[in-house]
């Protein structure tokens, strides 16, 4: 697995509160969501393997070789990156729903940590 500073767990976390995390999620902008990770220090390696999506597909989505096609790919990077549903206009994830530590919204972004998570709640 990747050094802490690496995780992309971590990284989106720190990334939940950055207004230009929140665009690209919302507007399904993939190849923003990825460069904004990468930015954070998580290689495609790392992100292919949080989301199960190959580093060759990221990297032409980085490039804007390939454009998303379908929700299965804002799936994979949600439950991947454990960005909620909500940030991509998708329904709860099952990990939301079942409590799973999920980034907090409204983070700062830049000071965020993995002590930043915590576990959903519903009310």
């Amino acid at each position: 697995m990747s050094e802490q500073g690496r995780d992309p767990k971590v990284i989106a976390a720190a990334l939940l509160g950055d207004p230009r995390m929140v665009e690209a999620c919302g507007t399904h902008d993939v190849q923003a969501v990825i460069r904004l990770m990468r930015s954070g220090g998580a290689s495609l390696d790392d992100l292919a393997r949080a989301t199960g999506v190959g580093p060759s597909r990221l990297s032409d989505y980085e490039v804007a070789a390939r454009q998303a096609h379908g929700f299965e790919i804002f799936e994979r990077l949600s439950d991947g990156f454990r960005i909620p549903g909500r940030y991509w206009r998708l329904a709860d994830r099952p990990w939301e729903e079942a409590g799973i530590l999920t980034a907090r919204p409204g983070s700062t972004g830049a000071g965020a940590d993995p002590g930043e998570l915590r576990p959903r709640t519903t009310t």
